[in-house]
């Protein structure tokens, strides 16, 4: 989430490598997806609350392409995110999912 929202200011991500929106982003839609999309990965069994939160998240923000632009570069990007977090998690526990 933290570089969702530097990327989306013009600056370089320093966590999860290079991602490139296709043009101006909007940092709350784009932080607003990141953290949808890795809340998703981790906690299956709260989705309904975290579909909720999120769309009423994104209800607030104008539709522009920089709405657009947040949502596209961070939705795939954060699920990867999420992927490589519960991989860690998992192996902390010695191999353990929960």
């Amino acid at each position: 989430m933290y570089d969702a929202a530097r990327v989306s200011n013009q600056k370089p991500a320093l966590l999860v490598g290079n991602v490139e929106p296709d043009g101006p982003s909007s940092p709350e839609a784009a932080v607003a997806t990141a953290a949808y999309a890795v809340l998703k990965r981790l906690a299956p069994a709260q989705v309904a609350a975290i579909d909720a939160a999120y769309n009423s998240a994104l209800s607030i923000i104008a539709e522009a392409p920089q709405k657009a632009n947040g949502v596209k570069a961070w939705a795939e990007r954060g699920r990867k995110v999420a992927g490589v977090a519960r991989h860690r998690r998992i192996h902390a526990k010695g191999g353990r999912p929960s």
